[in-house]
């Protein structure tokens, strides 16, 4: 039985986020994922947008910690060693109907002590973000959860959740178990405390602990990815849409490494027990092609050619007793086991000051806990072998940057999968998405690292990338 003071319940950036600062601390860590790595499911599926606040109402805890992250992510970004590019951002009235939708933002951004002004915007009128930001979501969580893992948390991927109870010793033992090569194997894991960053997954986690009262309600938002080749935008671009909306319209935005977004689009969805993963994060024609023509209004010349990709998110929207709340929410229902529900947009901007409340609220319980660390930000692993060859010519990444991948991504205990290596190399990212160099990543993993292809998957157990050898 492993014993820690921290149990941490999923490795999206929240999560990641919360393992940092409780290591970083002093705390021992240790981090449950049920995916075979860290960033699989809804931080990786976002816009990379770092919100400055204006959009949020005032006094909701999405408006305090959204600017309280926004304020820090310039200095987090580089203490870790993450892209970040302030952009700035304009909110635009398609219509003069429009114009009380950009004057309320204006209102709200300046009670939430956020730098906003009014524009003209190629002749509309606007609201203009100057601290406006983007990042790569991706990559901000991976050196999250590397930063964690070297101030001495430790990963555990491919586990499920399946008992949380206390015990004897009023410690939280949590039983998971994982699916291997010779059946299910169950281990146990005890905690002085338990901080519930489960995402999608955390009103299950809640029940698991006997707390019945929340549901999450998945809404999902389709985007295209157009070819930077198209062209660039500077900064994104958003429609005023009148307050309470659930979504912020169909909007551009740039994304740190040049291409651009299209969407999101916005459905409630029904689940259903047997529902799969990759059946919330499906894409729909009827959908792709809205966007395409939305998205051919603000970006005239636009070709189908021009998108790459399209891809799915899916927000956690949670409801309490039956009833949407629309905000973070913060429950300790159970003293010491802490759940962060409904953490969506801004949800990576958010992260850190939420991590940093939830590690400070553990040390004023238990302060004889702490001892908090140098901060070591960066991972500084580079063993790598083999040459130097390119690997993928749309991104320029070379066989050592998915060697450096590979090791850093086993270093850190994660499953190595085609998901985790584009994740941090962006390798079949680009225009070909993988056509010339899946072939040639599977011969450099083989010959360098000896893995068998028949067991090396797209994202984990399901999704194996051959089926039988012909010769």
């Amino acid at each position: 039985m492993d014993k820690f003071d921290l149990i941490v319940i999923g490795a999206g950036a929240v999560g990641s986020a919360v393992a940092y600062e409780g290591a970083k601390n002093g705390l021992s860590v240790c981090v449950i994922e049920r995916e075979p790595d860290v960033c699989f499911e809804t931080s990786a599926r976002n816009s990379g947008v770092v919100h400055s606040g204006f959009n949020n109402p005032t006094g909701s805890l999405k408006a305090l910690y959204c600017k309280r992250g926004s304020d820090m992510f310039e200095g987090l970004a580089t203490e870790i060693d993450v892209p970040y590019r302030k952009t700035g951002k304009y909110v635009v009235a398609i219509s003069d109907e429009d114009k009380i939708y950009v004057d309320e933002l204006y209102e709200q951004g300046r009670a939430n002590g956020v730098n906003v002004e009014t524009c003209e915007f190629q002749g509309r009128y606007a609201l203009y973000s100057p601290d406006t930001a983007i990042t790569d979501p991706l990559r901000y969580t991976i050196a999250l959860a590397e930063a964690a893992h070297l101030n001495g948390a430790i990963f555990h991927f491919d586990r499920n959740v399946k008992i949380i109870e206390k015990n004897s010793d009023s410690l939280f033992e949590l039983t998971t178990t994982q699916k291997g090569d010779y059946g299910e194997k169950e281990q146990i894991f005890t905690s002085r405390y338990v901080v519930n960053a489960a995402g999608l997954g955390a009103a299950d986690v809640c029940r698991i602990a006997g707390i019945d009262k929340f549901e999450v309600l998945p809404c999902r938002g389709e985007y295209h990815i157009v070819d930077p080749y198209f062209g660039e935008i500077d900064y994104p671009v958003y429609p005023a849409v009148r307050p309470g909306a659930d979504v912020l319209g169909v909007h551009l935005t740039p994304t740190i490494d040049g291409n651009i977004l299209i969407g999101p689009s916005s459905e409630y969805l029904q689940v259903s027990k047997d529902m799969m993963l990759p059946e919330l994060y499906a894409t729909t024609g009827e959908v792709m092609d809205q966007l395409f023509e939305e998205g051919s209004r603000l970006l005239p010349g636009l070709t189908k050619a021009a998108i790459i990709r399209s891809f799915a998110g899916v927000r956690p929207k949670v409801l309490v007793d039956g009833d949407e709340y629309d905000d973070f929410l913060i429950d300790e229902s159970i003293e010491g086991f802490i759940s962060l529900l409904g953490i969506e947009s801004p949800g990576i901007t958010a992260s850190m000051p939420l991590a940093m409340e939830v590690v400070d609220k553990i040390i004023s319980y238990a302060p004889e806990l702490s001892a908090k660390k140098v901060a070591l930000g960066t991972f500084p692993y580079n063993r790598v072998s083999g040459a130097a060859q390119q690997i993928c010519r749309c991104e320029s990444v070379t066989a050592n940057d998915v060697l450096m991948a590979f090791d850093r991504l086993t270093s850190l205990g994660a499953r190595p999968t085609l998901r985790g290596l584009k994740n941090r190399t962006r390798i079949g990212m680009g225009r070909c998405q993988g056509s010339f160099c899946t072939g040639e990543l599977i011969t450099l993993l083989r010959q360098e690292r000896q893995i068998d292809p028949m067991k090396f998957s797209m994202a984990g157990a399901g999704s194996e990338m051959f089926t039988r050898r012909l010769r």
